[in-house]
Formats: C-alpha cells, structure tokens, sequence
C-alpha cells in the first residue's frame, strides 16, 4: 500500500503514543487504510513520526484544516505529506525486487574480490514485504467481513419482503370472500323484495283476504332492507380502500426490496474486484520472493509455510515451541556456501 501525498497525513510530536491511539484519533475524520511510525534519519534526535494514509483526499483536507490536535492530552502536530523520492528506503514505496545483482552491483577491487551483500537491507525489505502482505490479508478479512453483513441484511429484507406479500395475499382472499359474500347477501335481499312486491300485487288483485293489508309494516321492512343494502355498500367500499392501501404498500416494499438488491449487486461487485485485486497482488508479491530468494541463494533449498488460523493447524503447531509467530516462516537450509555472482 503506498503513501501518496493526497491521501496522506504526517503526524510528529506525539511522544509515545500507540499507532492504535493515533489510527482511533484519525478515523474521526474518515476511514484509515494504515498507520506506521518510523524514526527519523534527517534529524540528530532521531525523532518518531507516523504515517496515516485515509481513503479519501477529503479525509486529508478535512484533518488539516484543524488546527487544534489533542490526543491524551497530548498536543501533536499534523501537517501535508511530501515524499522522499531521494530516499529509495521509505515507507512509502515498496522494496524494489529487483535482482541481488541489480541492487547491489559487484564492485571489483584490484584482486577482483566483489563486494560484501549487504544483508540488513535485505532482512528489512523482507520484513516490509511481510508487514504489507499482513495488511492486504486484514483489508481481505475486512472486505469478506462487510460482505457476509450485507448479504445478512438482504436475507432479513427478502424475509420481510416475503412476509408482507404473504399478508397482502391473505387480504386478497379475505377481500375477495366478502365481496362474494356480499354479492350473495344483496342477491338474496333482491329476490326477497321481489316475492313481497309480487305477493302484495297478487293479493291486491285476487283478493283473496278481506283483512286490511298493514302497509306501515310493508314499508318498514323495506327501508330495513334499504339501510341494510346501504350497509353493505359501505363494507364494499372500505374493503375496497383497504385493499388499495394494501396494494400501494406492497408496490413500495417491492420497490425497496429492488433497490437494496441493487445496491448489494454493486456492492458485491465491487468487493469482488477487491478481492481479485488484493489476490493477484498477493499472488505477485508470492512470486518476487520466490523470485528473489532464488537469484540470492542458487543453490540453498527454500521453504516457506504460512501459518492457518484454525484449530487443527492450531493444535499441530503448538506441539513445536519454535514456531509461536503469526508471520510467515522462512527455513533456509545450507547445502553449500553461498556463491556470490
């Protein structure tokens, strides 16, 4: 991961506190990729600064623009990023992999003796390589981590989603029985005040009975029959309105449930091309070692193993007190002396 100067700030003057403290203090102002403290070599006192690199310029800008910074009560200084493109050991830029030939060209002496390798430099580009790896493997956990979140939450979406429909469903049948029931009702009321009209009518005309007809009572059972009717109708149109409510909560849930599928779609994607990335750059990464250790020691055996972070290999590698590191480990193992080019 390399600093760059948009995204990157330089905090000194911050004494001993921790790259957690400080990453803790800066995630405030936007998402930080990394944090690494390095001492100075440009100053006698050699004094530590430290290295923040956000996702987003913004985050710089934003960060910078306050001038007040107190972390534990502990007043530091922030300022702009510029890089030492003189300096080919800084952090910011990843070791070069190129051949031990090429960074450390032999130079002959009188006796044709070349120069002695220069291990240290090796070792430490070794371990900055180590360190990166170990970051893009926590930036992959992170990304898979952020991913499984978001398919959980469109698992309980569609449940939701698919509860709601089942209700809506349910009220289509509810509302579809009463409308039959109802048609029913105002069928049978309809032939029942038909068979009254018509058996007054043929009372009236055969006379059969003598007896006044009781009209008053006639009339009342109509206007039941009326306010009855009008009673239904009601009932017709509030099933009516409550199906569309229903009906335009269920295209808004749909429409929702649409659009967060659409945003986990694009999320997902991205996350996928991430991953592909960090992958292939790890992949890359795998090959220069191997690479390099090959043109160092041609004739020495290498083999490297990374440790697994479940139980079996747990438990196996417990059995050995050596290997208690979470890094990867490198046995080199002598055949012959090295033979320098």
């Amino acid at each position: 991961m390399f600093f760059d100067r948009e995204s990157t700030v330089v905090i000194t003057k911050f004494n001993n506190l921790s790259e957690s403290v400080l990453t803790n203090y800066c995630k405030s102002f936007g998402n930080v990729l990394r944090c690494f403290i390095k001492t100075s070599n440009q100053t006698r006192n050699k004094d530590p600064y430290a290295l923040i690199k956000f996702a987003e310029a913004s985050s710089v800008t934003s960060i910078l623009s306050h001038r007040n910074h107190t972390i534990n009560g502990i007043h530091v200084a922030m300022r702009s990023y510029h890089p030492d493109t003189s300096n080919s050991g800084s952090i910011q830029t990843l070791p070069s992999l190129m051949s031990l030939t090429q960074q450390n060209p032999p130079i002959s002496n009188k006796n044709n003796e070349p120069k002695p390798v220069n291990y240290d430099r090796i070792i430490q580009e070794n371990h900055a390589l180590k360190h990166e790896i170990t970051n893009l493997q926590k930036s992959l956990v992170e990304a898979q981590t952020y991913s499984k979140t978001a398919y959980d939450t469109f698992q309980v979406l569609r449940e939701k989603f698919e509860v709601e429909q089942a209700l809506t469903n349910k009220l289509k049948l509810e509302y579809t029985a009463m409308v039959e029931s109802y048609e029913a009702r105002l069928k049978q009321l309809s032939s029942s005040s038909s068979s009254v009209s018509s058996s007054i009518k043929a009372t009236e005309k055969n006379k059969i009975k003598e007896e006044p007809i009781d009209s008053h009572s006639e009339v009342k059972h109509s206007i039941n029959n009326s306010l009855e009717m009008q009673i239904i109708k009601d009932h017709l149109e509030q099933a009516q309105i409550d199906l569309g409510k229903s009906q335009t909560e269920n295209a808004l849930l749909n429409a929702k449930l649409i659009s967060r599928e659409q945003q986990f779609d694009m999320r997902f994607k991205e996350l996928n091309n991430q991953y592909v990335r960090m992958k292939k750059q790890y992949e890359h990464l795998s090959s220069c070692i191997k690479d390099f250790h090959t043109k160092l020691y041609p004739k020495k055996r290498l083999k490297s193993e990374l440790k697994e972070d479940n139980m079996n290999k747990s438990d196996r590698e417990n059995t050995n007190k050596t290997n208690d590191s979470n890094e990867d480990i490198v046995e080199i193992i002598m055949q012959v002396d090295p033979v320098l080019p």
